[in-house]
């Protein structure tokens, strides 16, 4: 098990947040240039990332900055594809100057969960990534549409589940519009992810016990304690 968190997410390349939690984490998500992120602040992820030796994920999404892509689009396949290859390969190339290689993808917002639930997205999705990169990994909810369609492709994945995330009984998150998407107190958290650690399980905001695959958790680094939030799941893994 190890951690992962998303990060460059911030219009200015200001990274005291990446400076912050790079120390802690195993990978890290680099927004690259979808929903969030430019190519300065992508360039000072990956110096950061290199200093501390965290492996560096693409972290592509719809493109759609104003809504953060926190919302599903309805676009032709070509422009999508054309997307994601422009995100990733972007991020490609700016670690290649530093001597990085990408680790993995992860998909971001509202692209992830639509992946994760519709056949055809999924499936094009992971064509894009064979085509990109058959031997990369490909971060994928467990139990998920998006985790069966890589399987059938061969691309390698690991399930990620969401240490500062409510879950809902069908292993879905909790949409972000309720109040309890989140869990940002440090006796929630422990909770959530001792289960996670001890017993592979993940407990759902119904209280529901759900036993699945899991390789890594997700923190989230864009809210108030945040940070120590992440330091705590840090050593409660190690």
């Amino acid at each position: 098990m190890y951690l992962n968190v998303d990060l460059g997410e911030e219009i200015k390349p200001n990274l005291a947040i990446e400076e912050a939690v790079m120390p802690y984490i195993d990978a890290c998500n680099i927004a690259c240039g979808g929903h969030a992120g430019n190519q300065l602040v992508m360039k000072e992820c990956i110096q950061l990332a290199k200093k501390y030796n965290v492996r560096i994920g693409a972290h592509p999404s719809y493109p759609d900055k104003i809504n953060f892509g926190r919302q599903s689009m309805i676009i032709p396949d070509d422009t999508l594809v054309e997307s994601f290859f422009y995100q990733t390969y972007l991020l490609q190339k700016l670690a290649e100057k530093q001597n990085m290689k990408l680790h993995h993808i992860k998909l971001h917002g509202a692209l992830y969960n639509d992946a994760a639930n519709s056949e055809s997205l999924a499936t094009l999705v992971v064509k894009a990534i064979k085509s990109f990169d058959p031997e990369i990994i490909l971060f994928v909810p467990p139990k998920s549409i998006l985790s069966e369609i890589a399987g059938q492709y061969e691309i390698k994945v690991h399930y990620e589940v969401f240490g500062d995330r409510n879950y809902n009984d069908d292993l879905s998150l909790v949409n972000r519009k309720y109040r309890k998407a989140l869990i940002t107190d440090k006796l929630g958290i422990s909770m959530h992810v001792k289960s996670m650690l001890h017993k592979q399980t993940i407990i759902s905001l119904t209280g529901k016990s759900i036993k699945t695959p899991m390789n890594t958790i997700c923190m989230h680094s864009d809210h108030e304690g945040a940070i120590e939030n992440i330091k705590l799941v840090s050593k409660a893994i190690k």
